[in-house]
């Protein structure tokens, strides 16, 4: 399947707004509030309940962070890093004039004592809320904050109209988000100057409630787009490759002071939609672990290990394996909301072919503090078949461009 240029602006252009962080940022109408935090009894734990309002009259996305800096205020002032809870999505949908909760956790056993603790997040709200320590299981959402005001034991009821209106929306939005790096790219190379990627995943089980932590919150549809066009070729592009997925992601389990390990299992299929020599399409199925550490100041390691197996029929390339191999790997380290660098490698161990992608980016707001939530993004390529149809051609490729999702 071809996209003309023009077709190609349109198709573009939409799934840039798609994907655009206005979607997925809480505007500065949004306010956040620590509700709760509580400990229950035997947990080395202790659950940050989020209150999320919405005071305008639109609904809003919020995104919420892997990884927060908070502060704990005992005998003296700590900062501290909380993170996400298992089972709370990345972004959000907070209705119009209304609320929505999200949870994170704050790990007790790294030299916090036992005495009264006060837990602030500085980068959302100043003010402190007081740890209640060995709770009963479940009472999340009421207590005292340390400004003498109650929190609301539930939200208030929303206006039946927006709720009605939104709610398919809302949740439409909440299970959708980012999975493969979202850009556009420039290099000064033959038959593919451009590349273009778009990427998303959409969680097809469980439960949308913030705290949930149902087994089938795991299990994702994915579907990503890689394209290379030559801008002073005809109006076709070089190749477009189509990969719709399949794959179950296991919540973080913290195995020691921070770091975190997870497994991911999947199937996919991959085409070019061409007919005749050039046609290619090819099944597979794949199982990888990750490892995370999360070090000072936002800095962070990620390793994620994968062993890909081919099945079915690849008449249109039979020998792809010998040039794509089953193993791979991916490592990324870089800052939250920084610089990052990532190594993605694939290899075939019996005659040595592969492949090895680099990608670096950085945050525009980071260099002007005025640039849209963008990013620098650059990338290089080594090795065998960067798309399908150049599968078994070996090649250089660097390109600079811009990133939505790095």
């Amino acid at each position: 399947m071809y996209l003309r240029r023009g077709k190609f602006s349109r198709f573009a252009g939409s799934l840039v707004l798609l994907f655009s962080p206005a979607a997925v940022r809480a505007s500065p109408a949004i306010d956040v509030v620590i509700n709760a935090v509580d400990q229950a009894k035997g947990d080395d734990w202790a659950s940050v309940d989020l209150l999320i309002v919405n005071n305008r009259a639109s609904n809003e996305m919020v995104a919420l962070p892997d990884r927060l800096a908070a502060s704990v205020a005992g005998d003296a002032p700590r900062a501290v890093e909380i993170e996400r809870a298992p089972g709370v999505p990345a972004t959000i949908a907070v209705p119009a004039g209304g609320f929505a909760r999200a949870r994170y956790r704050l790990a007790l056993s790294a030299g916090l004592g036992s005495g009264p603790l006060l837990v602030s997040i500085p980068a959302w709200r100043t003010q402190q809320v007081a740890l209640k320590r060995d709770v009963a299981p479940g009472s999340s959402f009421v207590s005292a904050v340390s400004e003498g005001r109650v929190a609301p034991a539930s939200a208030p009821p929303l206006p039946a109209q927006a709720s009605a209106a939104s709610a398919p929306r809302a949740a439409l939005l909440d299970r959708l988000s980012a999975y493969q790096p979202v850009y556009a790219a420039y290099g000064r190379v033959s038959d593919s100057e451009i590349k273009i990627q778009l990427s998303f995943k959409y969680r097809a089980a469980g439960s949308d409630a913030a705290a949930s932590a149902l087994w089938q919150d795991g299990l994702y549809l994915a579907y990503t787009q890689m394209m290379l066009w030559d801008r002073a070729g005809d109006s076709e592009f070089h190749d477009v490759n189509y990969i719709p997925e399949i794959f179950y992601r296991s919540r973080s389990i913290a195995i020691a002071p921070g770091l975190d390990a997870g497994f991911q299992i999947g199937a996919k299929h991959e085409s070019n939609g061409r007919s005749g020599p050039l046609s290619r399409s090819l099944n597979t199925v794949y199982v990888g672990s990750a490892l995370r550490w999360g070090l000072e100041r936002g800095f962070f390691v990620t390793v994620e290990p994968r062993l890909t197996f081919l099945v079915g029929g690849r008449h249109d390339n039979p020998d792809i394996r010998a040039y794509r191999g089953v193993s791979g790997l991916n490592v990324r380290i870089g800052q939250e909301d920084g610089l990052q660098l990532s190594a993605n490698g694939r290899l075939n161990a019996s005659n040595g072919r592969g492949a090895l992608v680099t990608q670096l980016s950085y945050p525009l707001p980071q260099l002007t503090g005025r640039a849209p939530q963008l990013y620098l993004f650059g990338e290089n390529f080594v090795g065998y078949g960067e798309s399908l149809v150049d599968y078994r051609r070996r090649m250089t490729r660097l390109r600079i461009g811009l990133a939505v999702i790095p």
